[in-house]
């Protein structure tokens, strides 16, 4: 199924590494904020939810950084701290469900 790709861009990385003890995340209509967020919380919980596509980390950046996301668009491509999502096609968990039955009475 189509998904994103979290990689870096070819100018390579330009993040924050986090001073913060505590982890806060917040998004808002055009922006998302993040302390001490690691690339595959970006990537798995705070993307994903915002492109409503299943988003990989492939960036292999260790750590946890400041994360500042001043918009958020529905394209293929776009950089953010020289970071870049990739339309890509990947495995994705999908529920099937093959018949629905009416409850019995008892």
């Amino acid at each position: 199924m189509p998904i994103y790709s979290l990689v870096i861009a070819k100018s390579g990385p330009k993040l924050t590494p986090t001073t913060a003890t505590m982890q806060t995340w917040s998004k808002g209509n055009s922006s998302l904020l993040g302390t001490k967020v690691p690339m595959d919380m970006l990537a798995g919980d705070l993307l994903e939810s915002q492109l409503r596509r299943v988003v990989v980390d492939h960036t292999a950046i260790p750590g946890e950084f400041d994360i500042k996301l001043r918009t958020l668009r529905r394209k293929p491509e776009y950089g953010c701290s020289r970071l870049r999502l990739e339309s890509t096609r990947g495995p994705v968990q999908v529920l099937v469900i093959d018949r629905v039955e009416k409850p019995s009475a008892n």
